[in-house]
């Protein structure tokens, strides 16, 4: 009798350390049937820009027939992930959100907000964003889609005085703990992309750039946007048919974080061709780093809350960033 193998990436937060870049950032391959790992060589690293190593269960197999057994060929090999019957799209209940966004000046985000915009600002960011709290008093940032109902949650830690994240303790996705069952199908969507089906929102362009806090900073500076946030380089899947529908017919312009330019440029191809949106790649942040900027990865945020003028970023002493003032990046934004 046959022995089939079958193998998908390990879908817990377990992590190895990669033989390539040895960091601790390895999912190995697991098997469906014993649910256990095929080797600790065999897997991918998800630092996919720096590093991208990928050692599948074939290539293994490959190299070790043995392993497999005697009815072993690369053509009778199933390398490619066993097929799922696609379940229903799963939401989060209305209540705890409501809950959680109501408590949302208790989130850690909240004194940093409260500090640059006063407490009424930063209050109805945190209303307009469905920014709310965590039992533990994190920030949790609800992804709410465009027909009102609620994809995921995505829970991180700051410090309330700088407003940087604690990268250690990294994000959490609480939807499926949310509702009890981790096999609940969630799909993500744009943080931010309720703001799409407001009737005052119709005429706006949309930027969009990776950090949810950033499009919520973005938002004040630059009010004839509709900010949105990926929550990462290849976050939500965003430039995935299902994800990004909902920018047909819309003007985009993408702000990607200092290193992230080229693949953020052909991300833009990509949604151009699936919506048949004009979109634009602002390469402004690139053109006025500094190369211990560009090494340390700062995004649009950073520069905004600058507090001199040699970015052509920062506020003037009457309180508007200079960047209003800078006739190339309008030509981008408004072309």
């Amino acid at each position: 009798m046959t022995t089939e193998f079958k193998f998908h990436l390990d879908k817990t937060s377990k992590k190895f350390v990669c033989p390539a870049c040895r960091q601790k950032r390895f999912v190995l391959y697991i098997n469906t049937g014993s649910q256990e790992y095929l080797s600790e060589k065999v897997g991918r690293c998800d630092r996919e820009d720096s590093c991208g190593y990928h050692f599948t269960p074939k290539e293994y197999f490959v190299e070790n027939p043995e392993a497999y057994g005697p009815t072993f060929t690369e053509q009778n090999f199933p390398d490619k992930p066993v097929p799922k019957i696609a379940s229903a799209i799963s939401f989060l209940p209305f209540e705890i959100m409501n809950t959680s966004v109501t408590g949302h000046r208790l989130c850690s985000l909240y004194p940093f907000l409260q500090k640059l915009f006063g407490d009424e600002i930063a209050s109805v960011l945190c209303q307009e964003y469905f920014i709310g709290t965590s039992r533990e008093n994190n920030t949790a940032f609800w992804q709410v889609d465009i027909e009102g109902r609620i994809r995921q949650v995505k829970v991180m830690q700051y410090n309330s005085e700088t407003g940087r994240r604690n990268k250690e303790t990294g994000a959490i996705f609480a939807g499926k703990k949310i509702l009890g069952d981790n096999e609940a199908n969630l799909q993500q969507c744009f943080f931010g992309e309720f703001l799409l089906s407001l009737p005052e929102n119709d005429n706006k362009k949309v930027a969009i750039v990776e950090s949810e806090k950033t499009a919520v900073i973005a938002s004040i500076y630059y009010p004839e946007f509709v900010w949105l946030a990926t929550g990462g380089k290849h976050g939500c899947k965003w430039t995935e048919a299902t994800v990004c529908k909902v920018l047909q017919g819309r003007k985009i312009i993408l702000f990607p974080d200092l290193g992230a330019f080229e693949s953020w440029s052909n991300k833009a191809l990509l949604l151009a061709a699936i919506t048949g949106c004009k979109v634009a790649v602002s390469d402004t942040l690139e053109r006025i780093a500094t190369p211990e900027e560009k090494t340390n990865g700062l995004d649009l945020a950073d520069y905004l809350l600058q507090n001199s003028d040699s970015s052509c970023l920062a506020l003037t002493d009457d309180n508007y960033p200079v960047i209003w003032d800078y006739s190339n990046f309008k030509s981008i934004c408004y072309e």
